[in-house]
């Protein structure tokens, strides 16, 4: 279904309009008459994803005169991912991880799952859904089987934030899912909304960061995950410091251990 208002966007007059994908851009473009640049939309679970969208925010810059803003971004994202990876170099936690509840267009249960989530990659996570290949699930999330999970049996669970009182009724309703390790030795995370309809890379760093806590308290005991939060988010979103991520504690209860 086409959500796109295109009246509205003629009416606001921009002097250029960014969109995800060629087709949409040329849609709007024909039907507004206002320039549009298509961008890099989607997750940046690889390396090559991640290169397509810094590409896109030099893109940006160039468009919109801000080509410093955009340099700055990049130059803090690579710091980022480089503090992740040095930090979680040539360690292991000993324990298996899983995505639950990966929102996409919406919220889902503990069967929606991410094999390349992003978060994961970055602290080298043992993820126990890395091994399934699928065309769609470089986009977005994937659906397993109740089967799958409860065979996988992973050691932490972490859930995307949005998705919890889903989850929970998931969890409720299965009793078979009380003898997941995870679940029956409370290690279960709350996690901000990487993606519910579109990729917030702010969260996604600051996720990192919660999940690295978790499995290497050692390596990142210097971190405070909901201070490294708000530094993301001042950065990535300017505001006062908190805002953003107080904000988001309160719609979908932040960085914190579930009861499921």
């Amino acid at each position: 279904t086409d959500t796109v208002n295109y009246e509205k966007i003629a009416e606001l007059k921009p002097d250029v309009v960014f969109a995800g994908t060629s087709d949409q851009a040329e849609t709007i473009q024909d039907k507004t008459g206002i320039p549009t640049v298509v961008v890099y939309v989607g997750q940046v679970g690889t390396s090559d994803q991640m290169d397509t969208y810094e590409k896109s925010l030099t893109l940006m810059g160039k468009v919109l005169g801000k080509e410093d803003r955009a340099n700055e971004l990049i130059n803090y994202m690579n710091y980022l991912e480089n503090d992740l990876a040095s930090r979680t170099q040539n360690v292991s936690s000993n324990q298996t991880v899983y995505l639950a509840g990966q929102a996409y267009y919406g919220v889902h249960g503990i069967t929606s799952t991410n094999p390349y989530y992003p978060p994961f990659l970055m602290v080298n996570a043992s993820n126990v859904a890395s091994g399934i290949t699928n065309t769609n699930a470089t986009l977005h999330a994937i659906q397993i089987d109740k089967e799958q999970l409860i065979e996988w049996n992973p050691d932490i669970i972490f859930v995307e934030g949005g998705s919890i009182a889903t989850i929970e009724n998931d969890t409720s309703n299965n009793a078979e899912y009380q003898n997941i390790t995870a679940i029956k030795d409370g290690n279960v995370y709350g996690l901000l909304n990487y993606c519910l309809y579109s990729y917030n890379k702010d969260e996604m760093f600051a996720n990192a960061y919660y999940v690295g806590k978790i499995l290497y308290p050692e390596q990142f005991q210097d971190v405070d995950p909901e201070e490294k939060a708000n530094e993301i988010f001042l950065y990535f979103d300017g505001g006062s410091n908190g805002t953003v991520y107080d904000a988001l504690k309160t719609q979908y209860g932040g960085f914190k251990q579930l009861n499921i």
